[in-house]
C-alpha cells in the first residue's frame, strides 16, 4: 500500500499526521516531511495544537512532503506491478523449493540443540566426578 491519502496530501504540499510505526507512516520522518504521533488522544491533541501554533513550520513540512513523500501514479503502479510479478514468480516455483530451506534450518537447529544438551551432560558428569 502506498498510503494514497498521504501521497495525495503531499502532492498538494500538505504534511500528514500519522501514527508512528503504521504502514501509512512509511517514508515519513517526524518534523521533516510530516508529523508522527503515538496512538493516544493526548498525543493527537498535542500534535494538532502544536501544528496550529507553528504554521510556518507546517508549510515547510508540506514542501518537504511534496519533495520526499509524493510519488506519481506511474511510480506507484510500477511498484505494484513489480511486486505482483515477484509474487507470481514465487507461486510458479514448486512448493518444495520453499519448504526445503525451512526444513534444513529446523534440522540444523535440532542438531545444535542435541550438541548443546550433550555438552551440558558432559559438564554435569565432570562435576559429579570431582565432587
Amino acid at each position: 500500500t502506498n498510503g494514497l491519502v498521504v501521497r495525495e496530501a503531499a502532492a498538494c504540499c500538505l504534511p500528514s499526521l500519522l501514527v508512528r510505526g503504521s504502514c501509512a507512516a512509511e517514508g515519513v520522518t517526524h518534523m521533516e516531511n510530516g508529523l508522527l504521533m503515538e496512538e493516544t488522544a493526548e498525543d493527537l491533541a498535542r500534535q494538532v495544537i502544536d501544528a496550529c501554533r507553528h504554521r510556518e513550520a507546517l508549510k515547510k513540512l508540506g514542501e518537504n512532503a511534496q519533495r520526499d513523500v509524493y510519488i506519481s501514479w506511474e511510480t506507484a503502479i510500477g511498484c505494484a506491478q513489480e511486486r505482483y510479478a515477484q509474487i507470481i514468480e514465487e507461486q510458479k516455483k514448486p512448493k518444495t523449493d520453499r519448504v526445503f530451506p525451512v526444513v534444513s534450518d529446523l534440522l540444523e537447529a535440532a542438531i545444535r540443540l542435541q550438541e548443546w544438551q550433550e555438552e551440558l551432560r558432559e559438564k554435569g558428569r565432570g562435576k559429579s566426578e570431582k565432587g
